[in-house]
């Protein structure tokens, strides 16, 4: 039968042996959170701002590249090259429907975001440019080269505005992934300080565990070494009363 002693000791090591499976439990829930949240600030920087910022870099180049057609364009026309002439315009025109499919993509992400007057701004530039383009070329079929550069001058300023709204655009994706990744940063570390600590308190209770329970198999091994002790003594002397 266990003593009050033995008894008390045994609640203290439950009590412990509770709360160190508490803390491993909590490790783990921690663990999965973070590696949840993790995922979920990756999976919403990439779907946000890296992939934004990408197809902004795509669309900005694709601009690009109608200005030099539009350019090459208008020499194939003068030197009377209209084969080549005709390339570049059906070069811009691809382009052209390559940004105009990337740009749905930039605005649903505007969207998301909050940013749909700087998405109504963007779209407002580019009309301008693509109606110019199209008289352009028109001038240019026509064989109407003086027209077709004037159109070719009118186009620029509105290109660079639009490219200027398109860097812009790019910035604010930039700095805002800056500031995701920093949040992330933070809870990562906070999450790595969390866990050094709950380590600490858990090697602490491990040790604590392991000295009670080897402290309660001495005591109880010193207690029953005793009774035989005793039970040994009070034997020898009957033994030594019947000699008698």
């Amino acid at each position: 039968m266990l003593k009050n002693s033995d008894t008390k000791t045994l609640s203290k090591i439950f009590l412990l042996c509770l709360g160190f499976i508490a803390i491993i439990a909590y490790i783990s829930i921690q663990s999965i959170g973070s590696v949840t949240t993790a995922i979920e600030s990756f999976e919403s920087f990439h779907g946000n701002q890296h992939a934004t910022i990408q197809n902004l870099d795509r669309i900005s180049r694709d601009l690009l590249q109608i200005r030099i057609n539009m350019i090459q364009e208008q020499d194939a026309g003068e030197r009377g090259n209209m084969k080549e002439a005709a390339l570049r315009r059906a070069s811009s025109q691809k382009l052209a429907a390559d940004y105009t499919e990337l740009w749905k993509k930039v605005r649903n992400a505007l969207v998301r975001q909050g940013r749909t007057e700087l998405a109504a701004r963007w779209e407002r530039q580019v009309k301008r440019p693509v109606e110019t383009r199209e008289l352009f070329h028109r001038a240019l079929v026509r064989g109407d080269f003086r027209r077709s550069q004037a159109y070719l001058a009118a186009w620029l300023p509105d290109y660079r505005a639009l490219r200027d709204t398109t860097f812009h655009i790019a910035l604010l994706q930039a700095k805002e992934g800056e500031a995701v990744q920093a949040v992330m940063m933070k809870g990562t570390r906070s999450a790595i300080v969390r866990s050094y600590i709950v380590l600490g308190v858990s090697l602490a209770l491990g040790f604590a565990i392991t000295f009670m329970v080897i402290l309660f198999f001495l005591n109880s091994l010193k207690k029953t070494m005793a009774s035989e002790r005793i039970v040994s003594k009070e034997e020898a002397e009957r033994e030594a009363e019947i000699y008698r």
